[in-house]
């Protein structure tokens, strides 16, 4: 029997790809109950040879994907999914050993739940990574949930439903497809945070993007709240965009003008995102 779906979607990676199966074949649970679904957007690496050698440790489907996208190429994952819980490594992460035990522990404590929340967490520096995690369980809600969640943290009941293809990378509106996943499976039952579920990734340098990353994000971030609009989502809105302008006047201050230009495009991005939304998907 299935009880977890790995969905990993990918394109040009393979050395990261390696370490991520490494680490689900060590994982503490019988591999028999956990599925690893490959959906391969590359036209010039071939994974193959990777994918032969975890296949003898782990049960593999690999699906080739000529369509670039994560949502779109999550939910051709979802499609052949055979397990009750399903997840979305991102192919440079890694589960820590316990992590799926963890996960399954959880849910056979609170068979209520519809989806459940981890951390990003570096073990070796006993350091959060990417936000500062809350160090105890939370029951998610539309308040607080956009503070408590990561694609790669995602694991969940609800098999049916889809990521929004309009978001993500590879989308018109670049990111923020898992926010946006996360903020609808609340209207199917609980959703609860644990930190004690880890997943590694490392750190991610805002200063370091490229601008069309930083307009990538701003606009998906923009879609996402122009598709909800609920006081929640403007308030996170307006708090975002206040940041920016005052990084944007400081950096202007102090003549850098490489931040203040990425700080620029966050906030024009963020409001064409908006935008955009309104008009054309709504």
């Amino acid at each position: 029997m299935i009880d977890i779906s790995l969905i990993v979607a990918t394109l040009g990676r393979y050395e990261e790809v390696e370490r991520l199966l490494t680490s689900l074949a060590q994982q503490t649970i019988d591999r028999r109950r956990l599925e690893v679904i490959i959906v391969d957007q590359n036209d010039s690496i071939d994974l193959t040879p990777i994918i032969a050698i975890f296949s003898k440790h782990l049960a593999i489907s690999h699906i080739r994907s000529t369509k670039h996208g994560v949502a779109f190429n999550r939910n051709k994952g979802l499609a052949i999914a055979r397990g009750s819980i399903v997840a979305f490594p991102d192919d440079d992460c890694t589960y820590y050993a316990d992590t799926l035990e963890r996960v399954l522990d959880h849910y056979q404590q609170e068979p209520e739940w519809v989806l459940l929340l981890g951390s990003v967490y570096d073990r070796n520096t006993n350091q959060p990574v990417i936000r500062r995690w809350p160090k105890h369980a939370i029951r998610a809600t539309p308040a607080n949930v956009f503070f408590l969640y990561s694609s790669i943290t995602i694991f969940s009941r609800l098999r049916s439903l889809l990521f929004d293809e309009r978001l993500g990378a590879g989308a018109p509106y670049g990111s923020y497809e898992d926010a946006d996943y996360v903020f609808r499976a609340l209207q199917y039952g609980p959703v609860q945070y644990s930190p004690t579920v880890q997943v590694w990734h490392s750190d991610l340098n805002a200063s370091l993007m490229p601008p069309a990353k930083i307009r990538a994000y701003g606009v998906g971030f923009g879609a996402f709240v122009a598709k909800h609009f609920t006081i929640y989502c403007i308030a996170i809105f307006i708090m975002a965009v206040g940041y920016h302008v005052g990084m944007a006047v400081k950096s202007a201050l102090f003549f850098d003008a490489k931040n203040t230009k990425a700080h620029f495009i966050s906030i024009t991005s963020r409001v064409s995102g908006v935008l955009s939304f309104l008009v054309h998907e709504i």
